[in-house]
């Protein structure tokens, strides 16, 4: 479980690394966002967060790699980008 935690958290280090300059363009990522207001909700009320945020994970990484499987599909997407 360490070594997990330690590789989601470079993960996550890098995900923001790519999102920032998105969001000086004005990109925002809302669903993510959602998440980490639903996550500090959940443990105000003193909500064990641990099985959210493995759902939560999962479900982000799932809709990633189907986004990153149709943008391969579509190259057209990204013309002039």
């Amino acid at each position: 479980m360490q070594a997990f935690g330690g590789q989601q958290a470079t993960h996550r280090h890098l995900h923001g690394r790519f999102n920032t300059p998105l969001q000086r363009l004005g990109l925002h990522h809302r669903i993510a966002q959602r998440v980490v207001q639903r996550l500090r909700a959940d443990a105000q009320r003193g909500a064990d967060g641990h099985l959210a945020t493995a759902a939560t994970a999962t479900a982000t990484e799932h809709r990633t790699a189907s986004f990153a499987d149709w943008l391969l599909r579509h190259p057209e997407a990204l013309a002039g980008a």
